[in-house]
């Protein structure tokens, strides 16, 4: 890795995560790749979304060249974010799944791990910068 700053990407594997992986590589930043695997759906072929979304983040990454990790927020995601909405709804309220996740997981658990890894989180689209590096 050169050095200077690392930023640490939640990929999803679509356009807007790789777009950003590869500005941020292109302004200079040690780019790290962070999948988070929060649901198991399978599709009507029987495929479950998140490998494919999956396979989309190592195919963006490799051609970025940049490293790229998964990370499983299944259980998490059911307890923090789909009880509490679910809940929510019996009790005749009308919680957002998405607020809610972004709370839990975007700039819950994944800022736990950017801290585990000394990294400071930034609000947009959930990057961390690791000053140390």
């Amino acid at each position: 890795m050169k050095k200077g700053p690392t930023v640490v990407v939640g990929m999803s594997g679509g356009v807007n995560s790789s777009v950003a992986a590869y500005l941020l590589k292109k302004q200079g930043y040690n780019v790290i790749g962070l999948f988070m695997k929060n649901w198991d759906e399978k599709n009507e072929d029987g495929i479950c979304t998140a490998t494919e979304d999956y396979r989309d983040v190592v195919k963006v990454a490799n051609e970025l060249d940049i490293p790229y990790y998964s990370i499983n927020f299944e259980a998490d995601y059911m307890e923090r974010v789909f009880k509490h909405v679910v809940r929510g709804h019996l009790e005749g309220k009308n919680p957002s799944i998405d607020v809610r996740c972004n709370q839990e997981v975007k700039f819950g658990l994944f800022k736990k791990i950017c801290e585990t890894i000394r990294c400071r989180l930034h609000r947009n689209r959930a990057l961390c910068q690791n000053k140390r590096c």
